[in-house]
């Protein structure tokens, strides 16, 4: 594979200050769902480097931009997602200044809810492969087809906002300085994170991957914020989920002082990777001893590739179930496992299904059983039952 970029320096200290950690040889580079052939699926060394003057673990070997994000596969569907939204408008509507650019907008269903919701603004989506697939959206929503970076053609305003985003960057610190250029003096940058220390203190496999390419606690990012000359404004929790951030640009910030986190970060990381090791011994012994063609997997995602990856026996599994009108009858990239709506196991026996879905276990867990309530999980809380 061509133009792979090597990440030789820490992002916390932009030093040389970085030793060997995990490596996933042959990893799916494409976290998602796709019509292609097998045999077209590229793997690549999934390979983590861990600071030793912060703790921060991040990817190497970084895969390029066009293979990541070949194929729309982020739609942050769910009761979750729509309560993420509900609450991160409320929180943009309590910090926005003026007019907003927002960075990473996917199809525009934040912006939609903002705009519906509270006042009439422009609201400018910079997305690279943009989509726009919902007919409704609000006529004050436009978008620009590119990534955002220094060179984009905007002029400067008063509020950036985006979700989900800053942690899929490659320079996170060059992305931070580009929206510093962009904004004016007092301007805001108001954005929600995943809450990672949370993700992988409660081994979720989704924690870090080919997207997201570097591991954050609050204590860096906030030192990265610092260091670039934002204040913090506001900062609220979304669950166990999320962070919100309202930060402004402001020259007489002070740089808060980095904090070394290496053992408790490589212990919380070498814990998941052990307990994901547990749970596939376990789950392939129930799968071997029983003959049931009613097997199913959750996730058209990395939930699912990373327990594969690890040796889930998917000869075994009939079909990954996913939500997704967009992946439903494709592959799970680099397996031979095809997607179905959760609905086709409304009238089977006593379907099992395996379900390790990190913060959306209990939202997945109460669907399934709605839809057939003799249906049998294997989830985080009874695997060891098997």
């Amino acid at each position: 594979m061509n133009n792979i970029i090597t990440r030789k320096k820490s992002i916390a200290t932009n030093r040389e200050t970085l030793e060997e950690f995990v490596e996933y040889p042959n990893f799916p580079v494409f976290i998602g769902c796709t019509d292609q052939k097998p045999e077209k699926d590229l793997k690549a060394n999934m390979k983590w480097m861990i600071c030793k003057d912060s703790g921060c673990i991040q990817l190497y070997n970084l895969m390029p931009p066009e293979v990541i994000y070949s194929q729309y596969h982020s739609e942050a569907i769910g009761g979750i997602w729509e309560e993420h939204h509900k609450i991160f408008c409320k929180f943009i509507s309590r910090n926005i200044k003026g007019d907003v650019i927002e960075i990473g907008g996917s199809n525009g269903s934040l912006a939609n809810r903002y705009l519906n919701s509270y006042k009439k603004i422009k609201w400018t989506i910079v997305e690279p492969g943009m989509r726009k697939d919902n007919d409704n959206l609000d006529e004050n929503i436009n978008f620009i087809n590119a990534f955002f970076d220094k060179d984009i053609k905007l002029d400067k305003g008063k509020s950036i906002v985006h979700s989900h985003a800053f942690e899929h960057m490659y320079e996170p610190t060059v992305f931070l300085d580009d929206i510093f250029n962009y904004l004016e003096e007092g301007g805001r940058q108001i954005f929600s994170v995943p809450n990672l220390t949370k993700y992988l203190e409660n081994k979720y496999s989704n924690s870090i991957n080919f997207e997201h390419t570097f591991f954050f606690t609050e204590e860096l990012l906030e030192h990265l914020l610092s260091f670039r000359k934002f204040k913090i404004i506001e900062k609220d929790y979304f669950m166990e989920h999320s962070i919100f951030y309202a930060v402004e640009k402001d020259e007489s910030v002070v740089s808060l002082n980095l904090q070394n986190q290496y053992e408790q970060n490589k212990t919380k990381y070498l814990n998941m990777l052990n307990y994901y090791k547990e749970i596939v011994e376990i789950i392939n012994k129930e799968l071997n001893s029983n003959n049931s063609n009613n097997n199913f997997l959750f996730g058209g995602h990395i939930f699912s590739q990373f327990l594969i990856y690890l040796g889930l026996n998917q000869t075994k599994i009939r079909f990954i179930l996913d939500n997704s009108n967009e992946k439903e009858d494709k592959r799970l990239y680099g397996s031979s496992l095809k997607i179905k709506k959760p609905k086709i196991i409304k009238d089977l026996e006593n379907p099992t299904i395996i379900v390790f879905a990190g913060q959306y276990q209990n939202e997945i867990e109460s669907q399934f059983l709605g839809i057939n309530k003799n249906s049998k999980l294997i989830t985080p809380s009874n695997y060891r039952d098997y």
